[in-house]
């Protein structure tokens, strides 16, 4: 009976308030929304190959650049890794991944064009990575000649059953392949490969390509480069150059400006600087987001204060009234987060194409993030909602005047338009920078 009470008192004074009540809700659900957006992003792409058991016993197989000093590429001859596995006890499994220039692909006699990713992998590839499919058996594509798997297959079939039809893939220097479809593989999550088709190496054609390597759990990686470059395992200069193991995070996360790196389009390579410009860039957000809220609320806080006296006169308990003001700012908060998913979810494709990013609203609700956004949720409602409770429910019309209006209430509103305008413009600074920058890369 109490909450029901409690609850009509919070929707009239929503109703009566208006304005207010829509424009407060509003600027806290866009802080809220780019807040989680870009939070999201950073676990999603910090956590990349998160769920894979053996993400940390995976090592790409490293040698020096002969053609540029000082640079490693994540290359090794199609007989080496088969090698090492047969002489090496510490490496447990390898898998052999190469990209073909694909131009276009025919589909019923029709050509279809767009930035195709095709790859050629072991029959390991499932050893390493965890694909499942929509449509037929990836086991079938690894094994099979002439077969191909896609990541999904609107692209070229518009949506339609694509298993048992055939695609015409036309390379780069004039080749002409057909394939038939075996598989369509579901999306995977913070993927560390991206590509569209997938078919098994050609024997005659595949000469090596990018390795990795996975290791007995306890293996030193580093100990064993050395017994590599020991016993002299061939590299593309033999006696000049060696190899490396090096982790995940070696090749996925990159430094600005660093030439040694290797860019490899069909593996996802996030730069480290963007990653925490954007964790900087959701706190500081939500930080504006709060002082704009609490700044609008000190406009309605007279009203409030009254509202609880005359609550008082007639009959109210202090525990009704503790009840209403947290009920209202809890309930503002939960919506304006409701809100922000909804926004995230119309920008999502927006912000992908801005970052190159593969964020999906699945991931928002899955294990890896969901918990946090309770968490955010929980603090950022029941905290503030707390605090309004306990201090306006003993605030006096005297402490009112001394606390909040005058130059005390000039001040603090001051320094919290102050806060709101110099993160604005530090982030609109950036913001040009990063612009600019992307352009220079652009026409470059």
């Amino acid at each position: 009976m109490i909450l029901n009470v409690v609850l009509k008192m919070i929707l009239r004074s929503w109703w009566r308030n208006k304005v207010f009540f829509l424009v407060s809700v509003a600027s806290l659900a866009l802080g809220l929304a780019c807040t989680n957006l870009l939070m999201t992003y950073f676990v999603h792409e910090h956590g990349l190959e998160g769920r894979n058991p053996d993400r940390d016993r995976m090592f790409f197989l490293r040698q020096d650049d002969p053609m540029t000093e000082g640079k490693r590429v994540a290359f090794a001859g199609a007989e080496i890794p088969p090698q090492l596995k047969q002489s090496y006890a510490e490496v447990e499994d390898f898998l052999r991944l190469g990209k073909l220039d694909l131009l276009y692909c025919k589909v019923n006699e029709q050509k279809v064009e767009g930035d195709f990713k095709m790859l050629s992998a072991d029959t390991t590839l499932t050893n390493f990575f965890d694909y499942r499919t929509e449509e037929g058996s990836l086991s079938q594509v690894l094994c099979q000649p002439g077969k191909v798997a896609l990541s999904e297959a609107r692209r070229l079939f518009g949506g339609k059953q694509a298993v048992g039809k055939q695609m015409e893939a036309h390379f780069r220097f004039g080749e002409v392949r057909t394939y038939e479809v075996a598989a369509v593989l579901k999306k995977r999550e913070q993927s560390l490969l991206q590509f569209d088709m997938l078919i098994a190496h050609d024997p005659d054609f595949f000469w090596g390509g990018l390795t990795l390597l996975k290791l007995t759990p306890g293996t030193d990686a580093g100990h064993l480069a050395d017994k590599l470059n020991e016993d002299k395992v061939p590299t593309l200069m033999p006696g000049q150059t060696k190899y490396y193991l090096d982790p995940l995070d070696a090749i996925c996360f990159t430094t600005p400006d660093d030439s040694s790196q290797q860019t490899l389009d069909f593996v996802s390579q996030t730069p480290v600087q963007t990653l925490y410009i954007s964790l900087l860039a959701a706190v500081l957000i939500l930080i504006i987001a709060c002082c704009n809220y609490t700044n609008m609320s000190l406009s309605r806080l007279l009203q409030q204060l009254r509202m609880i006296h005359v609550e008082k006169l007639m009959g109210a308990t202090l525990l009704n009234i503790r009840l209403q003001l947290f009920g209202d700012a809890f309930l503002t908060v939960v919506l304006a987060f409701g809100l922000s998913i909804l926004l995230v979810n119309d920008c999502l494709s927006l912000f992908n194409d801005l970052l190159g990013s593969r964020l999906t609203m699945t991931f928002f609700f899955s294990s890896q993030m969901l918990p946090w956004l309770l968490l955010f949720i929980l603090l950022m409602s029941v905290i503030p909602a707390w605090y309004i409770s306990c201090r306006l429910s003993r605030l006096s019309f005297t402490e009112y005047r001394t606390l909040y209006s005058g130059r005390h209430k000039q001040r603090f509103v001051a320094v919290l338009v102050t806060v709101q305008f110099v993160i604005s413009i530090g982030l609109l600074l950036a913001t040009l920078t990063s612009g600019l920058r992307v352009t220079k890369a652009a026409l470059r």
